[in-house]
Protein backbone atom coordinates (compact mmCIF):
# COMPACT_ATOMS: atom_id res chain seq x y z
CA UNK A 1 0.00 0.00 0.00
CA UNK A 2 1.38 3.42 -0.88
CA UNK A 3 1.67 6.14 1.74
CA UNK A 4 -0.75 9.03 1.58
CA UNK A 5 0.20 12.59 0.81
CA UNK A 6 -0.37 13.39 4.49
CA UNK A 7 2.44 11.02 5.44
CA UNK A 8 4.89 11.78 2.68
CA UNK A 9 5.71 15.11 1.15
CA UNK A 10 8.32 15.50 -1.58
CA UNK A 11 9.44 11.93 -0.95
CA UNK A 12 10.24 12.49 2.72
CA UNK A 13 8.58 11.11 5.81
CA UNK A 14 7.16 13.59 8.29
CA UNK A 15 9.49 14.27 11.21
CA UNK A 16 8.67 12.36 14.37
CA UNK A 17 8.48 14.39 17.58
CA UNK A 18 9.23 12.24 20.60
CA UNK A 19 6.96 12.57 23.63
CA UNK A 20 8.68 14.46 26.43
CA UNK A 21 8.82 13.06 29.93
CA UNK A 22 6.37 15.46 31.58
CA UNK A 23 3.89 15.27 28.72
CA UNK A 24 4.12 11.49 28.97
CA UNK A 25 3.36 11.67 32.68
CA UNK A 26 0.63 14.26 32.23
CA UNK A 27 -1.09 12.26 29.51
CA UNK A 28 -0.96 8.95 31.34
CA UNK A 29 -4.35 7.75 32.51
CA UNK A 30 -2.61 5.76 35.26
CA UNK A 31 0.69 7.54 35.92
CA UNK A 32 1.56 5.21 38.80
CA UNK A 33 2.30 2.42 36.33
CA UNK A 34 4.12 1.86 33.07
CA UNK A 35 6.26 4.42 31.23
CA UNK A 36 4.53 7.31 32.97
CA UNK A 37 5.86 6.14 36.33
CA UNK A 38 9.37 5.67 34.97
CA UNK A 39 9.35 9.18 33.52
CA UNK A 40 8.01 10.65 36.76
CA UNK A 41 10.65 8.85 38.81
CA UNK A 42 13.40 10.18 36.58
CA UNK A 43 12.13 13.75 36.78
CA UNK A 44 11.82 13.53 40.56
CA UNK A 45 15.33 12.13 40.88
CA UNK A 46 16.66 15.01 38.79
CA UNK A 47 14.76 17.79 40.55
CA UNK A 48 14.35 16.84 44.20
CA UNK A 49 16.93 19.38 45.41
CA UNK A 50 14.74 22.46 44.70
CA UNK A 51 12.06 20.87 46.90
CA UNK A 52 14.57 20.51 49.72
CA UNK A 53 15.73 24.10 49.17
CA UNK A 54 12.15 25.39 49.36
CA UNK A 55 11.49 23.53 52.59
CA UNK A 56 14.68 24.78 54.24
CA UNK A 57 13.98 28.33 53.10
CA UNK A 58 10.49 27.97 54.56
CA UNK A 59 11.93 27.11 57.97
CA UNK A 60 12.07 23.30 58.00
CA UNK A 61 15.02 21.64 59.68
CA UNK A 62 17.35 19.40 57.69
CA UNK A 63 15.74 16.29 59.19
CA UNK A 64 12.17 17.44 58.54
CA UNK A 65 13.03 18.52 55.00
CA UNK A 66 14.64 15.15 54.31
CA UNK A 67 11.65 13.21 55.57
CA UNK A 68 9.17 15.48 53.81
CA UNK A 69 10.90 15.23 50.43
CA UNK A 70 11.23 11.44 50.68
CA UNK A 71 7.62 11.00 51.75
CA UNK A 72 6.29 13.50 49.22
CA UNK A 73 8.10 12.00 46.23
CA UNK A 74 7.05 8.45 47.06
CA UNK A 75 3.46 9.58 47.59
CA UNK A 76 3.46 11.57 44.35
CA UNK A 77 4.59 8.54 42.38
CA UNK A 78 2.55 5.86 44.17
CA UNK A 79 -0.71 7.72 44.71
CA UNK A 80 -1.65 8.05 41.03
CA UNK A 81 -2.76 11.65 41.53
CA UNK A 82 -0.71 12.91 38.59
CA UNK A 83 -3.49 12.87 36.04
CA UNK A 84 -4.05 14.71 32.80
CA UNK A 85 -2.39 18.11 32.95
CA UNK A 86 -4.44 21.29 32.77
CA UNK A 87 -3.17 24.69 31.62
CA UNK A 88 -2.25 25.75 35.15
CA UNK A 89 -0.03 22.68 35.43
CA UNK A 90 1.85 23.10 32.17
CA UNK A 91 5.29 23.12 33.73
CA UNK A 92 6.51 20.27 35.87
CA UNK A 93 8.24 22.83 38.11
CA UNK A 94 4.91 24.55 38.82
CA UNK A 95 3.09 21.30 39.48
CA UNK A 96 5.77 19.96 41.79
CA UNK A 97 5.97 23.03 44.02
CA UNK A 98 2.19 23.44 44.26
CA UNK A 99 1.87 19.77 45.19
CA UNK A 100 4.60 20.04 47.82
CA UNK A 101 2.90 23.04 49.44
CA UNK A 102 -0.36 21.12 49.69
CA UNK A 103 1.38 18.01 50.97
CA UNK A 104 3.34 19.91 53.61
CA UNK A 105 0.18 21.57 54.91
CA UNK A 106 -1.28 18.12 55.62
CA UNK A 107 1.90 16.40 56.75
CA UNK A 108 2.38 15.32 60.33
CA UNK A 109 5.87 14.20 61.22
CA UNK A 110 4.71 11.71 63.85
CA UNK A 111 2.22 10.07 61.46
CA UNK A 112 3.70 10.24 57.98
CA UNK A 113 7.45 10.62 58.37
CA UNK A 114 9.66 7.91 56.92
CA UNK A 115 11.63 6.52 59.82
CA UNK A 116 15.32 6.58 58.98
CA UNK A 117 16.75 3.07 59.15
CA UNK A 118 13.31 1.58 59.72
CA UNK A 119 13.16 -0.56 56.61
CA UNK A 120 10.74 1.78 54.83
CA UNK A 121 11.40 2.44 51.15
CA UNK A 122 13.66 5.43 50.64
CA UNK A 123 15.32 6.92 47.61
CA UNK A 124 19.06 7.22 47.32
CA UNK A 125 19.28 11.00 47.55
CA UNK A 126 22.34 12.85 48.83
CA UNK A 127 20.70 14.79 51.65
CA UNK A 128 23.96 14.89 53.59
CA UNK A 129 25.59 16.96 50.87
CA UNK A 130 22.48 19.08 50.47
CA UNK A 131 22.47 19.82 54.19
CA UNK A 132 26.13 20.87 54.16
CA UNK A 133 25.53 23.33 51.35
CA UNK A 134 22.49 24.95 53.00
CA UNK A 135 22.63 27.61 55.72
CA UNK A 136 21.32 26.77 59.17
CA UNK A 137 18.63 29.45 59.03
CA UNK A 138 16.36 30.70 56.21
CA UNK A 139 17.72 33.65 54.30
CA UNK A 140 15.94 37.00 54.26
CA UNK A 141 17.31 37.86 50.83
CA UNK A 142 14.70 36.02 48.77
CA UNK A 143 11.42 34.18 49.14
CA UNK A 144 11.22 30.38 49.33
CA UNK A 145 9.55 30.33 45.89
CA UNK A 146 12.38 32.40 44.43
CA UNK A 147 14.94 30.09 46.02
CA UNK A 148 13.07 27.11 44.58
CA UNK A 149 13.28 28.59 41.07
CA UNK A 150 16.97 29.44 41.54
CA UNK A 151 17.80 25.91 42.66
CA UNK A 152 15.71 24.51 39.83
CA UNK A 153 17.69 26.57 37.31
CA UNK A 154 20.99 25.40 38.79
CA UNK A 155 19.87 21.76 38.64
CA UNK A 156 18.78 22.25 35.05
CA UNK A 157 22.19 23.66 34.12
CA UNK A 158 23.98 20.80 35.84
CA UNK A 159 21.73 18.20 34.19
CA UNK A 160 22.36 19.73 30.77
CA UNK A 161 26.12 19.70 31.35
CA UNK A 162 25.86 16.02 32.28
CA UNK A 163 24.09 15.40 28.98
CA UNK A 164 26.98 16.98 27.07
CA UNK A 165 29.55 15.13 29.19
CA UNK A 166 27.86 11.78 28.49
CA UNK A 167 27.84 12.43 24.74
CA UNK A 168 31.47 13.52 24.84
CA UNK A 169 32.43 10.40 26.78
CA UNK A 170 30.66 8.22 24.21
CA UNK A 171 32.73 9.88 21.48
CA UNK A 172 35.98 9.33 23.35
CA UNK A 173 36.33 13.02 24.22
CA UNK A 174 35.32 12.82 27.87
CA UNK A 175 38.74 13.79 29.26
CA UNK A 176 39.00 16.82 27.00
CA UNK A 177 35.48 17.93 27.90
CA UNK A 178 36.23 17.59 31.61
CA UNK A 179 39.33 19.75 31.16
CA UNK A 180 37.51 22.44 29.17
CA UNK A 181 34.23 22.37 31.13
CA UNK A 182 35.26 25.20 33.52
CA UNK A 183 35.73 27.46 30.51
CA UNK A 184 32.18 26.86 29.35
CA UNK A 185 30.82 28.62 32.40
CA UNK A 186 33.81 30.54 33.76
CA UNK A 187 36.76 32.59 32.56
CA UNK A 188 37.06 32.70 28.79
CA UNK A 189 39.78 34.93 27.41
CA UNK A 190 42.90 34.77 25.25
CA UNK A 191 45.17 34.02 28.21
CA UNK A 192 43.04 31.11 29.39
CA UNK A 193 42.88 29.71 25.85
CA UNK A 194 46.67 29.85 25.51
CA UNK A 195 47.19 28.31 28.93
CA UNK A 196 44.89 25.34 28.39
CA UNK A 197 46.19 24.83 24.84
CA UNK A 198 49.73 24.62 26.19
CA UNK A 199 48.72 22.21 28.93
CA UNK A 200 46.89 19.92 26.51
CA UNK A 201 49.35 20.15 23.64
CA UNK A 202 46.76 21.72 21.33
CA UNK A 203 46.69 24.86 19.26
CA UNK A 204 44.78 27.86 20.54
CA UNK A 205 42.54 27.57 17.49
CA UNK A 206 41.68 23.97 18.34
CA UNK A 207 40.72 24.96 21.88
CA UNK A 208 38.52 27.79 20.62
CA UNK A 209 36.78 25.52 18.11
CA UNK A 210 36.17 22.85 20.77
CA UNK A 211 34.75 25.41 23.21
CA UNK A 212 32.51 26.89 20.52
CA UNK A 213 31.11 23.48 19.58
CA UNK A 214 30.54 22.46 23.17
CA UNK A 215 28.81 25.73 23.96
CA UNK A 216 26.45 25.17 21.04
CA UNK A 217 25.80 21.62 22.22
CA UNK A 218 25.27 22.87 25.76
CA UNK A 219 22.67 25.40 24.57
CA UNK A 220 20.82 22.60 22.81
CA UNK A 221 21.08 20.42 25.92
CA UNK A 222 19.58 23.17 28.08
CA UNK A 223 16.59 23.45 25.77
CA UNK A 224 16.24 19.68 25.68
CA UNK A 225 16.29 19.59 29.48
CA UNK A 226 13.55 22.23 29.60
CA UNK A 227 11.59 20.33 26.96
CA UNK A 228 11.34 17.41 29.39
CA UNK A 229 9.49 19.57 31.92
CA UNK A 230 6.91 21.47 29.83
CA UNK A 231 3.90 20.36 27.84
CA UNK A 232 4.23 22.58 24.78
CA UNK A 233 7.20 23.53 22.60
CA UNK A 234 6.06 27.16 22.79
CA UNK A 235 6.77 27.17 26.54
CA UNK A 236 10.49 26.45 26.16
CA UNK A 237 11.65 29.98 25.45
CA UNK A 238 9.46 31.48 28.19
CA UNK A 239 10.75 28.97 30.72
CA UNK A 240 14.35 29.56 29.67
CA UNK A 241 13.94 33.34 29.95
CA UNK A 242 12.37 33.01 33.41
CA UNK A 243 15.04 30.70 34.79
CA UNK A 244 17.89 32.80 33.41
CA UNK A 245 16.33 35.91 34.97
CA UNK A 246 16.20 34.09 38.31
CA UNK A 247 19.90 33.28 38.09
CA UNK A 248 20.73 36.80 37.01
CA UNK A 249 18.70 38.40 39.76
Amino acid sequence: MSSSHDDIEAGKQRPHFATTQWSLVAAAAEPAAGPGRAALEQLCQQYWQPLYAWLRQSGSSHEDAEDLVQSFLLDTIDSGRVERADPSRGRFRTFLLASLKHYRANWRRGEQTLKRGGGVERWSLDFAQAGKSWPGEPSDRETPDRQFDRKWALCLIENSLQRVAAKSEAKGRGDLFARLKPYLTGADDADSHERVASELGLTVGAVRVALHRWREEWRRAIREEIRQTVLEEAEIEDELAHLMSVLGG
